[in-house]
C-alpha cells in the first residue's frame, strides 16, 4: 500500500512522545507546586497548541499565533475554573486532575480553533469582493464579515456535536473508562464524564469564537476598511512536519524531477516540426460574407502521432 513507513514513524513517535512525556509529568506530579503545574499548562500546551492551529491554515496574518493563543488560553481559563469548582479537587492545583482535564480542554479546542481559522481566513481572503461589495452599502466590518463568522462556527463546531450525539453508544469515554478502571462507581463516573463533555463544548465554543473575532479584526484597518496586504503565504511547519524525518531517506522531489527525461525534449526531437504544429485555413462559405476559419492540430506526444480537426 506504500505507508509502511508512515505506519513505522507514526509508531516511533507515539513511543518517544509518550516516554517523554511520562518523564517530565513525573517530577510535577512529585513536586506539586502551583506555579509548575500552571506554567506547564499554559506556557507548553497552551504554545504548541497555538502554534499546531497557527501553522494549519495555507496563508498567516500577523500575531495569528498570539491571537490563537489568548483564544485558546482563555477558552481553558473560564472552563477550567468551572471544572475545579465542580470537581474540587484537594489541593486546587493538584497535578492529578488538573493537568489532565487541561489536556482534554486543549486538545478539543485545538480541533475548533483550527478549523475555524482555516475557514475565517478563507472567507475574508477568498471572497474580498463580495465583503467590499458588502462595504461599499454600509455594513460595518462585522456585519460584512458575519456570514463568515457564522460559516466557520457552524463548521468548527461539528466535531463537539457529533460527539455529544454518539457518547456512550459507541464506546466508553476517556475519563469515564479511567475511573472505571480505578473503581469508582459507574454512575459516578458518568456525571463526571457529563460534566467534561459539556465544558470540552464550551470551551470549544469560547476559544473559536475568540479566534474568529481576532481574525476578522486582523482583516479590517482603524477605519473599518478591508486591508489583506499583510497576508502573506504560511511558512510555521505544524508538529507533524517539523518532526517529519523520512525526508533522511527519501530522494527529494526536485532529484526525482530531474532524473526524468523531459516529455517536451523528446517530442521535439522526434519530430522535425517541432512538438506542436498549428495550421490556419480560411475559406469563404456559400452564403455571402460568411466566413469559415478551419484549424488542424496535428502532434507528437511519445510514439502516438495525435490529429485535431
Amino acid at each position: 500500500l506504500g505507508n509502511a513507513d508512515q505506519l513505522l514513524i507514526s509508531g516511533v513517535r507515539c513511543f518517544v512522545q509518550l516516554s517523554c512525556l511520562g518523564l517530565v509529568l513525573a517530577p510535577i506530579f512529585e513536586t506539586r507546586h502551583p506555579c509548575l503545574v500552571l506554567g506547564y499548562i499554559f506556557g507548553f500546551m497552551i504554545l504548541v497548541s497555538a502554534h499546531e492551529a497557527a501553522a494549519r491554515p495555507k496563508v498567516t496574518y500577523p500575531k495569528m499565533f498570539v491571537r490563537a493563543a489568548l483564544s485558546l488560553g482563555a477558552a481553558v481559563l473560564v472552563n477550567g475554573l468551572l471544572l475545579l469548582l465542580i470537581v474540587e479537587p484537594d489541593p486546587w492545583y493538584n497535578a492529578q486532575y488538573l493537568i489532565p482535564m487541561a489536556g482534554m480542554l486543549i486538545n478539543n479546542s485545538l480541533s475548533g480553533t483550527a478549523l475555524a481559522l482555516n475557514s475565517m481566513i478563507d472567507y475574508l481572503y477568498s471572497n474580498r469582493e463580495q465583503v467590499e461589495v458588502l462595504l461599499t452599502f454600509g455594513a460595518t466590518p462585522w456585519e460584512a464579515a458575519w456570514p463568515g463568522f457564522v460559516k466557520s462556527v457552524q463548521a468548527a463546531l461539528i466535531p463537539a456535536i457529533n460527539g455529544m450525539n454518539v457518547v456512550g453508544l459507541v464506546s466508553i469515554p476517556g475519563m469515564m473508562t479511567g475511573q472505571i478502571l480505578g473503581g469508582a462507581s459507574p454512575m459516578k463516573a458518568a456525571r463526571y464524564q457529563i460534566v467534561i463533555t459539556f465544558l470540552i463544548s464550551s470551551a470549544t465554543f469560547v476559544a473559536v469564537c475568540n479566534i474568529c473575532a481576532f481574525t476578522i479584526q486582523a482583516f479590517f484597518d482603524s477605519r473599518g476598511r478591508h486591508d489583506d496586504s499583510n497576508v502573506k503565504d504560511q511558512s510555521r511547519l505544524n508538529l507533524s512536519k517539523l518532526l517529519d524525518c523520512s525526508s533522511l531517506w527519501k530522494p527529494k522531489a526536485s532529484q526525482v524531477i530531474e532524473q526524468a527525461e523531459p516529455l517536451l525534449a523528446t517530442v521535439a526531437e522526434r519530430s522535425s516540426t517541432g512538438p506542436l504544429e498549428l495550421q490556419c485555413h480560411q475559406k469563404t462559405g456559400a452564403s455571402r460574407g460568411l466566413e469559415i476559419l478551419d484549424v488542424d492540430l496535428e502532434g507528437t506526444v511519445g510514439t502516438r502521432q495525435l490529429r485535431v480537426q
